[in-house]
């Protein structure tokens, strides 16, 4: 149960959940503003990342891409 709930740490999953929870209550005929629906999630999820509470759960730091340097060539 607790690796589900790393999950929401991941803005994506947030932000998506939001999106198919939006999707969901207009399926069944209530009345939802999807792009202040959205536009919402997002400014929430900002702050979240800048507080340091979502992050990517798989990674301990910066998510920085790997470098491609052959380490042969550095000797």
């Amino acid at each position: 149960m607790v690796e589900y709930l790393k999950r929401f740490q991941n803005v994506g999953t947030v932000v998506g959940l939001v999106g198919l929870v939006g999707s969901l209550l207009l399926q069944f005929g209530i009345k939802v503003d999807m792009p202040w629906l959205s536009e919402t999630a997002q400014i929430i999820c900002a702050i979240l990342v800048v507080l340091g509470v979502m992050n990517n759960p798989q990674t301990t730091g910066l998510d920085l891409p790997k470098s491609t340097v052959n380490t042969e060539e550095s000797k």
